[in-house]
C-alpha cells in the first residue's frame, strides 16, 4: 500500500507572509472546542445562545481595541524520507537541509509520519510548514486582567485568544489547499503523541523565519507571545493520527 503523497507543484517555494482580518479567521473558529472544552458550558440550546452573545462582545471588543493582530506565515519547501527521517531543503537561508526523526509506532501498523513522504529521488515531496500568533498585546491585556482581579473577563477571553490562534492555522489550512488544489492534507503539531520531540521547534520556526511574526520560543520551547500556533502540513491522502504510547 503507497502512504506517500501525490505529485504537487506548489504556486512558491519558500515563505510568504499573510496578516489575515479577526473577520477572515472567525469562519473557523471551532465554537464546540471554546463553549464546552474551554468555557465549560454544558451543551443546552438556552446555553448556546448565552454563549454565542458573550462570544459576539468579545469580539467586538478585541476588533474595537485592536488587541489582536493575527500574523501568520507559511510556507512551501522541497523535501524527502530518509529512514524514520524527513529531510528538508532550506537552501532559500543559505542552509543545505534541516532534519526532523520521527518515533514510530511499536506494534502494527508500525506507523511513522515519514512514510507520509517519498523517499527518491532527493527532495521530490512537498511539505508546507506554518506558524501564528495572536500577538502580545492580547497577552499583555490580560496579564492587567488578572491582576486587576476581573477573574472571569480573564477566563473567557483567553480561552477567545487561544481558539482564535488555533482557527488561524485552520485559515491557513484552508489557504493552502485551495493554492495546491487538493482537498486533502493532515495538520501535525510537535508536543502530539505521533510528534512528541519539542526540541524541532527551533527547525520549524527557523525555516519560516517565524521571527518576522514576533514569534519565539522559551527556553522549555514553548511558543511565546502565548496565544501562538505551529506545526507543519503532510500532504498524503492516507495520513492519519496517531499515539505512540
Amino acid at each position: 500500500m503507497n502512504n506517500r503523497s501525490p505529485d504537487i507543484t506548489p504556486p512558491f517555494w519558500g515563505i510568504k507572509l499573510v496578516q489575515p482580518e479577526i473577520e477572515e479567521v472567525t469562519e473557523f473558529l471551532d465554537k464546540k472546542a471554546l463553549f464546552q472544552a474551554r468555557w465549560k458550558i454544558k451543551k443546552q440550546p438556552e446555553n448556546r445562545a448565552d454563549s454565542e452573545k458573550i462570544l459576539a462582545e468579545l469580539l467586538t471588543t478585541v476588533k474595537s481595541e485592536k488587541l489582536i493582530q493575527l500574523k501568520t506565515v507559511y510556507g512551501y519547501f522541497k523535501c524527502h524520507r530518509v529512514g524514520d527521517t524527513v529531510v528538508i531543503n532550506n537552501e532559500k537561508q543559505g542552509r543545505p537541509f534541516n532534519k526532523l526523526t520521527f518515533p514510530r509506532l511499536p506494534q502494527k501498523p508500525n506507523l511513522c509520519i515519514s512514510d507520509y513522504f517519498k523517499d527518491a529521488p532527493t527532495f521530490s515531496d512537498l511539505i508546507s510548514i506554518y506558524a501564528v500568533t495572536a500577538g502580545l498585546l492580547i497577552s499583555k491585556y490580560l496579564q492587567q486582567l488578572y491582576s486587576g482581579h476581573h477573574y472571569s473577563r480573564y477566563f473567557l477571553l483567553s480561552a477567545v485568544a487561544g481558539e482564535l490562534a488555533e482557527a488561524g492555522a485552520k485559515y491557513l489550512n484552508n489557504k493552502i489547499e485551495q493554492e495546491l488544489e487538493v482537498n486533502f492534507s493532515r495538520r501535525y503539531s510537535l508536543g502530539y503523541p505521533c510528534c512528541p520531540d519539542l526540541k524541532y521547534q527551533k527547525i520549524l520556526l527557523d525555516i519560516v523565519q517565524a521571527d518576522k511574526i514576533g514569534l519565539g520560543l522559551t527556553e522549555s520551547f514553548q511558543l511565546k507571545p502565548e496565544y501562538s500556533t505551529n506545526g507543519f502540513l503532510v500532504f498524503s491522502p492516507r495520513a492519519v493520527y496517531f499515539k505512540i504510547k
